[in-house]
């Protein structure tokens, strides 16, 4: 979904006529109806990441998108739409036993998943990160274990670091990181939690709440690539809970909508306005069944980062009773 929580919060607030509506409701309105979809309609959708190559560099990691992945395929100006063939590890190993082979990749194999999501040298900033988790109540505990960098003397070390959560506020490591290998946590916890860099713009890890630590998707590309590309793996993901304001809802296309509905019927139950709420909450389980029906015939639609950022959509347009023209 294209929207952040804060757009959302403008809508509902617009067309509620409840201006105390605030951005806390709206996390917890959208956590509810989460929930509601998960149990009933969907435990995945279908969608693509996207990663670059880099010059020499045979292993990538993906962020933890996939519960099945379909194929990989160049996505650039000079290779628009090739796919690359998905092999088993141990083809590519037959193939290229020593594992020297350099120039454009024709084959790509999922090799292991792993509890780090970044290549070594993409912890550029040698700096603190940042822990927190989608949910207010988390008083979990944490660990982050890896290489690490004395501030004085600039050496390397070996350790870990214990980070006891206060819920979605950030708590910043001790630890400079060089190198994470592993983010975990030690109990159930209620939300995600997350792992940001300094700046708390990269994502270095997710731990679902049935999770115990993040795990990651280490793919092979062979030949070793000799230049930049970009290449779009397809497949299979769970969506993720926004945690702030800021955060896009990740929503399937198709289901955006009544996704919505769903939103304003909670308003408008806030409100006590019981009328209203069951309209829209007749509209959310109807968009809800049609989006069911679609996904049993197989025509759900493949969301792409590409759709989701561009700057002309919004899922108010499919709203039959929302201007053309509203600001968003």
């Amino acid at each position: 979904m294209a929207w952040s929580l804060s757009n959302i919060v403008s809508f509902l607030q617009t067309f509620a006529v409840d201006a105390a509506i605030t951005q806390a409701n709206v996390v917890n309105f959208i956590r509810l109806r989460y929930e509601r979809i998960f149990n009933d309609a969907i435990k995945f959708y279908k969608v693509e990441e996207t990663f670059a190559t880099v010059n020499g560099t045979r292993y990538y990691y993906l962020p933890r998108s996939f519960s099945l992945a379909q194929g990989v395929r160049f996505f650039n100006q000079s290779q628009p739409e090739n796919r690359v063939k998905v092999v088993d590890w141990e083809q590519i190993l037959k193939a290229d036993p020593d594992q020297d082979e350099t120039g454009t990749p024709e084959y790509a194999a999922l090799v292991e998943t792993s509890p780090t999501q970044r290549q070594p040298s993409e912890v550029s900033e040698v700096n603190t990160m940042r822990v927190r988790s989608s949910n207010s109540a988390d008083t979990n505990t944490v660990t982050i274990a890896g290489t690490a960098r004395d501030a004085s003397s600039s050496r390397d070390f070996e350790t870990q670091e214990q980070i006891t959560l206060t819920g979605t506020t950030n708590v910043t490591t001790s630890n400079r990181w060089v190198y994470i290998r592993q983010f975990s946590k030690h109990n159930d916890s209620t939300g995600h939690i997350l792992m940001f860099d300094s700046t708390n713009t990269n994502l270095y890890g997710i731990i679902d709440p049935y999770e115990s630590q993040s795990e990651y998707q280490k793919w092979r590309l062979w030949p070793t690539p000799t230049a930049a590309d970009t290449f779009r793996v397809l497949g299979y993901r769970n969506p993720i809970v926004p945690q702030n304001a800021s955060a896009r809802l990740d929503v399937p296309r198709g289901l955006e909508a009544s996704f919505i509905e769903g939103l304003r019927s909670d308003v408008h139950r806030h409100n006590f306005d019981f009328i209203m709420a069951n309209y829209y909450e007749a509209k959310f389980e109807a968009g809800l069944q049609a989006f069911k029906e679609k996904v049993l015939l197989g025509s759900d639609e493949i969301v792409t980062e590409g759709e989701q950022e561009d700057e002309d959509y919004t899922p108010l347009r499919y709203l039959e009773d929302v201007s053309e023209d509203i600001e968003v």
